[in-house]
């Protein structure tokens, strides 16, 4: 099932933002957003995402419409989004972040690390990951923090992953990196990915659709033929 935006708009403050726009994304590709600042691809993911409600316009998962309240109501129905700030907490470990909010406990009431610290490493081994559940997210690299953010948001069962501008503070060969492992693991688990940048020579070489944006309105669309 397809993820759908149709027609959607938003203003603030008496400025119009987005002017009906039409965007979707497929499990299993990676549909890049495409545009300048200010072109309002920020303000469309912030309501494929839960952040903001549009003015008008519709949401769909498949056949059926969804209405976002807020990003944890966006994740009950499978859509998460990292964004270039990580949520991790980086005197914790790997373990502790991924099961952050959702901590497994024992009859006895006491946390069950062992079984959390098991399927992390489960977790870690699946996606291809080389680092380990114990290790404190402060000693990744920027690439694995993210990494582990994405991993943490799809064992939460999202279904739909939004990355904003997840390749802005990597170096040439660390975002070729990140975006082969997305790339990967798209295909691998039938995720839908939308890659939001500014960075066409980057994402245009993983994406299987792109969209570009200019004031609140979609001005291309182009899909690859696979």
């Amino acid at each position: 099932m397809n993820y759908v935006a149709k027609q959607i708009k938003i203003g603030f403050s008496g400025v119009q933002v987005l002017h009906g726009v039409d965007f979707s994304v497929k499990p299993g590709e990676i549909h890049a957003l495409l545009g300048h600042n200010g072109a309002g691809k920020s303000t469309l993911l912030k309501i494929l995402a839960g952040v903001n409600m549009p003015d008008n316009g519709e949401l769909m998962i498949g056949a059926t419409p969804v209405r976002l309240a807020s990003p944890r109501d966006a994740l009950s129905h499978g859509i998460a989004c990292v964004y270039q700030e990580l949520r991790l907490i980086p005197g914790m470990s790997v373990w502790q972040n991924l099961f952050l909010g959702r901590e497994r406990r024992k009859r006895n009431g006491f946390t069950d690390d062992v079984s959390m610290i098991a399927h992390t490493e489960k977790v870690l081994s699946d996606y291809h990951l080389d680092f380990s559940a114990t290790d404190l997210v402060r000693d990744l690299s920027h690439p694995d923090k993210q990494m582990l953010e994405v991993v943490s948001n799809l064992d939460r069962d999202a279904r739909f992953l939004f990355l904003d501008e997840p390749t802005t503070a990597l170096e040439g060969a660390q975002a070729d990196a990140l975006l082969q492992a997305v790339q990967r693991i798209a295909r691998e688990k039938q995720i839908g990915v939308v890659l939001v940048s500014h960075k066409l020579d980057e994402v245009l070489g993983v994406c299987d659709e792109a969209t570009v944006m200019c004031g609140g309105r979609v001005i291309y669309n182009e899909g690859k033929k696979r």
